[in-house]
């Protein structure tokens, strides 16, 4: 259990950064 509510924080928090990084580069390349 504590496996998969590790790897699912880790899931979300890539994604998230992800997002985040591709947000924050397109808003800058098309300020």
């Amino acid at each position: 259990m504590l496996n998969e509510i590790v790897t699912v924080a880790a899931l979300l928090a890539a994604v998230v950064g992800i997002m985040w990084s591709y947000t924050h580069t397109w808003t800058k390349h098309h300020a």
